[in-house]
């Protein structure tokens, strides 16, 4: 289960089956959404967890142990492994330190950090 107040419109999310992806287009209240095909609610709502194929259509490239996705003029750098989880650590002398799994969570955290959507190409 995924909270709404986890999700963004555009954040790609399972409904039910792991195999089954949808966009969010609008968030109702935090129990309801609308995906791309219909208004559901929040708690059949799953992460698509992050695999190596996955991370390569978001435009990742494996740099020895991290993971980089160029942007602009700089690079959206974090590292960890596959299953375990994945850490953004905002570069040299930043203590951010933010652990995360799923598609959604990676989409957000771009944003956050750049400003401009993430590329997925699903």
């Amino acid at each position: 289960m995924i909270a709404a107040t986890e999700l963004r419109i555009g954040n790609y999310v399972s409904y039910c089956q792991p195999d089954d992806i949808s966009i969010v287009k609008g968030i109702y209240s935090d129990v309801d959404v609308l995906l791309n095909w219909a208004r559901v609610f929040t708690k059949d709502l799953f992460g698509i967890p992050l695999t190596e194929e996955l991370l390569l259509k978001c435009g990742a490239k494996l740099e020895g142990s991290e993971w980089q996705i160029e942007y602009e003029d700089t690079t959206f750098i974090f590292e960890g492994s596959l299953g375990r989880g994945f850490y953004y650590t905002g570069g040299e002398g930043c203590k951010l330190s933010v652990l995360f799994y799923n598609l959604h969570e990676l989409q957000n955290m771009f944003k956050a950090l750049t400003g401009q959507e993430l590329n997925v190409e699903l």
